[in-house]
């Protein structure tokens, strides 16, 4: 199995639609920081690496797997050992990078 390097590359908000939809006044992700990495070990094969968003995880947890079991992502990306995927907030996403790093 291989180390999984997830830095979080941007924290976004869709003002208009916060503004319409939201009450809270958070304009961005409290969760996460830009540039700020984790690494998710062999020891913790499906759990999210420690202080990492629940929900964020269940949404990168697909690309994580196959990253973990060797899969590439050939298809799109300049590093095929590495994938770009988001959170699924639909007005706070944030999107990471995910890379193995063996």
């Amino acid at each position: 199995m291989s180390r999984i390097r997830i830095t979080v590359l941007k924290k976004t908000c869709f003002k208009e639609i916060a503004d319409e939809y939201r009450s809270a006044e958070k304009e961005v992700c409290q969760q996460f920081e830009e540039g700020q990495v984790f690494i998710a070990e062999e020891s913790m094969p499906f759990g999210p690496p420690n202080n990492f968003c629940p929900f964020a995880w269940n949404d990168i947890y697909k690309f994580f797997f196959v990253l973990k079991e060797g899969g590439l992502f050939s298809t799109d990306m300049k590093n095929d050992r590495a994938v770009i995927a988001c959170c699924t907030d639909g007005v706070r996403p944030v999107i990471f990078k995910l890379e193995r790093i063996d």
